[in-house]
């Protein structure tokens, strides 16, 4: 969201600048630390926020005292930033809660004290809290309907984590998560509503997990800067995914013939693949891809299946080794930017006569000495990006 629209957005809900417990949201410190100490009616507050502030280098407010709670019946947002709770908390706290983040939590007798029986979010990120394997099953079992769950950056996560087949989870992102063992467990294959997956900076993975194969409802998994070694699907694999994305895993050496099953494949990130030499042939079969990213990786060619990419709109191959345009892409007519920047291997003519809808084209640090445009030229082209600069042209034969 727009900072603009936050900040009316906020001004909006002020309808009682002299006791903001009236108020249905509560962000600003200070208000906060009024309404909460001093006991203020607080019935219509619905969205509150606690986070950690100085003053002249004095800490001024940064918990909430569980008592404060009983006041707080219909709280649904509640935002815990590096704050904590203090008291000795009873079971079942806000029934109403619908959305729980609470990065940098501490305390697991808290966070169960929590009612989330209703919780569709919980964020947790950066949380240093201990849980062992009982408490993950007690807070899958607490929190049964959580649609959304962030864990990135939590160290407590040492083992393979099991969901019940029974959750709506959507969303789940474990990313930089340091994973013990080099898959997750089986039970994530039974979590049918899930769409996107978060596994980026997971350090010990090594394989796909075989259970993302019954996944059939994702459409994002993301395992950038894992040791993923291989990208290979089995035959049904991830009907719906949209985007794949595995920069930064620099062991990545191979994309398998599989790569061609996922037919609904929209955009393929292998960005810093250090070890990717090549493409196989059968990644023609991606019809529908529409973003493709190989820069800083070994490719030196394209194979000739990538002519298939109809749909194609945007081909990055930053500081890769191309030697000569690729001929296989001369006739996607839907690519609209082509970026070859830092290709020090590419020479001769850059020949984009059959690329219709390209408007940019990034050719610095290439030994590409003329860009051939045809005789009609093309009327969307007005970006060419060459060592001098950017340059604004018109239809018609260029020479650098």
């Amino acid at each position: 969201m727009h900072d603009q629209l936050k900040i009316l957005g906020r001004e909006i809900v002020k309808e009682n600048l002299q006791n903001p417990g009236k108020r249905s949201r509560l962000w600003d410190y200070k208000d906060v630390q009024t309404t909460l100490r001093k006991k203020m009616c607080t019935e219509k507050v619905e969205a509150l926020r606690v986070t950690l502030n100085f003053n002249q280098d004095e800490r001024v407010f940064d918990c909430v005292h569980c008592d404060h709670f009983h006041h707080l019946s219909n709280l649904r947002l509640l935002e815990l930033n590096n704050a904590g709770l203090e008291g000795n908390p009873k079971n079942h706290l806000l029934s109403n809660l619908v959305w729980l983040d609470w990065r940098g939590c501490r305390e697991k007798s808290k966070l169960f004290a929590l009612n989330m029986k209703n919780l569709v979010i919980l964020n947790l990120c950066s949380s240093p809290v201990e849980l062992n394997l009982e408490d993950w099953k007690r807070l899958m079992l607490k929190a049964g309907s959580l649609k959304v769950l962030n864990l990135k950056g939590c160290p407590w996560i040492t083992a393979s984590l099991e969901f019940p087949a029974s959750m709506p989870l959507c969303c789940l992102i474990l990313e930089g998560c340091l994973l013990s063992t080099p898959t997750i467990d089986e039970s994530i294959s039974s979590l049918e509503n899930l769409v996107s997956l978060n596994m980026k900076r997971c350090i010990s993975m090594k394989h796909l997990p075989p259970a993302l194969c019954s996944l059939r409802a994702l459409k994002e998994l993301l395992i950038y800067g894992t040791k993923v070694e291989r990208l290979h699907f089995e035959e049904g694999s991830l009907p719906a995914l949209e985007i794949l994305s595995a920069c930064e895993c620099e062991v990545l050496g191979e994309v398998t013939d599989s790569i061609g099953l996922l037919k609904n494949l929209r955009k393929l990130a292998l960005r810093s693949c250090k070890q990717l030499k090549g493409l196989p042939h059968f990644i023609g079969k991606l019809v529908w891809l529409q973003e493709m990213d190989l820069s800083y990786t070994l490719i030196n060619e394209l194979p000739s299946s990538v002519k298939e990419w109809k749909n194609l709109e945007v081909l990055k191959m930053v500081h890769t080794y191309l030697e000569g345009f690729p001929e296989a892409i001369k006739d996607l007519e839907k690519l609209q930017e082509l970026d070859f920047t830092h290709c020090e291997s590419l020479s001769e003519d850059c020949d984009i006569t059959g690329l219709s809808s390209l408007r940019i084209v990034r050719l610095k640090c290439t030994r590409i000495s003329r860009v051939l445009t045809g005789d009609y030229g093309l009327s969307n082209l007005y970006i060419l990006e060459k060592d001098d600069g950017v340059e604004f042209i018109y239809p018609r034969a260029i020479s650098l």
